[in-house]
């Protein structure tokens, strides 16, 4: 998977509150963050004139491979794709 294969981008703020006991993000904010990119995905085509009555996105099944932990300070980007 190469990130050119990607045409949206947005960058995630790591809060304290997404921080579980191991002073890292908690798995389950993964899943937020993800949300927050398709809203603002979909949100920047229909800004270009898409109809929002042509999508009916429905998400079927969500895989996350946890490669590293995500610490607050960390620069973080979730990057969309259909």
């Amino acid at each position: 998977m190469d990130i050119k294969d990607f045409n949206h981008k947005i960058k995630i703020i790591v809060r304290f509150s997404d921080l579980d006991a191991m002073q890292h993000v908690n798995n389950s904010r993964y899943l937020t963050y993800l949300e927050e990119a398709r809203i603002e995905y979909f949100n920047s085509l229909f800004k270009r004139g898409k109809n929002r009555m042509d999508f009916e996105a429905i998400i079927a099944r969500i895989e996350i491979d946890y490669l590293y932990p995500i610490v607050l300070g960390d620069d973080v980007a979730v990057f969309t794709r259909v």
